[in-house]
């Protein structure tokens, strides 16, 4: 397993699976208005790495540099546990300077455990058109 930079030709590749994981994932949304678009728009001007395991791309993260924020983290459903998520975020928080900060929707337990169990904290709540939402920190 390995983590690089994205390259342009990675584009449908990975608006395929973030639309994968969007509607598998956030099922108290109303999914059917999902496009492979979304990605280019929720990645817009962002620094994305992407992971790939046996030449398949399996993840990938994308952080808005200016304000140290990581805005998507986002794992093939069919390779979860595998510790391609905190691969990802290794890499991103080994080339940010602190503190480093993101979003994490409430209802998406999966993934606030999984910030918290790596040393995140939450510094506020709330609520945006995807619900609430916890504002997270890392520091170390």
């Amino acid at each position: 397993m390995n983590v690089r930079r994205f390259e342009e030709t990675d584009r449908l590749i990975l608006q395929k699976l973030y639309l994968s994981v969007r509607v598998s994932t956030f099922n108290w949304l109303d999914t059917s208005k999902f496009s492979l678009q979304d990605f280019d728009s929720s990645t817009l001007n962002e620094t994305i790495w992407v992971a790939v395991h046996e030449d398949k791309i399996v993840g990938f993260i994308s952080i808005y540099q200016p304000d140290n924020f990581i805005h998507n983290l986002y794992v093939d459903v069919s390779m979860k546990n595998k510790g391609i998520g905190s691969l990802l975020l290794d890499e991103v928080l080994k080339n940010t300077p602190r503190p480093v900060s993101l979003k994490c929707i409430s209802k998406n337990t999966r993934a606030l455990n999984f910030y918290l169990a790596k040393g995140w904290r939450t510094i506020s709540e709330d609520k945006d058109k995807h619900g609430k939402y916890c504002l997270m920190h890392y520091t170390f």
